[in-house]
């Protein structure tokens, strides 16, 4: 099986973009799903409606950091989908992999701070899955910003296509469509002489 190389384009980093919002838009979410729940006598309560006397994310001093970043992370997810990457586009990737760091962080610190009778909730754990996803999409959009605006190698990426069409020659030429049974005018031969 052979690998097909495949150089990238602005449809990768616009597709870079819309993930970041829509990681961006699923941490916010969870901000607003319950973070911690009663214990329904499992591990996990996925219960989306919090228990009565169980506050809210936003009531503790993690909600707000989280959504702050949540919010960082779609601005410049709507960026990257509005505007072609340039030299400096690296770093608000790398700003949103951070972001996916800082969320994860937050989120561990406020699950240290659920004891029983309470579990963990479903937002604390929608949170964590988007912000553990943050890290590889913010170093991946960063990774396909430095070779979209590296002259180098898309020097390289044009210089490997070329290659490649002209190992495979000239397009063919179709002629016109063949019809069966109709007799074909031969053109007029004349001259004016």
């Amino acid at each position: 099986m052979r690998l097909m190389r495949r150089g990238f384009s602005r449809a990768d980093w616009t597709g870079d973009g819309l993930v970041t919002i829509a990681l961006g838009l699923v941490v916010a979410a969870g901000v607003f799903l319950p973070w911690a729940n009663r214990s329904s006598g499992h591990d996990v309560n996925l219960s989306p409606h919090a228990a009565v006397g169980v506050n809210g994310a936003l009531a503790t001093p993690w909600g707000l950091p989280v959504l702050a970043m949540a919010v960082v992370v779609v601005a410049v997810g709507v960026v990257m989908v509005a505007v072609a990457p340039v030299r400096l586009s690296v770093l608000p990737c790398l700003a949103v992999a951070a972001a996916g760091l800082g969320i994860a962080l937050v989120c561990f610190a406020a699950s240290r701070h659920i004891w029983d009778p309470l579990r963990p909730g479903l937002g604390l754990y929608v949170d964590v899955l988007g912000a553990i996803l943050l890290v590889p999409t913010g170093l991946a959009a960063s990774m396909v910003a430095s070779i979209l605006t590296s002259p180098a190698v898309m020097a390289k990426v044009r210089a490997r296509a070329a290659a490649r069409a002209l190992e495979a020659g000239p397009p063919a030429v179709a002629g016109p469509p063949a019809v069966t049974g109709v007799p074909v005018a031969e053109p007029e031969k004349g001259g004016d002489s």
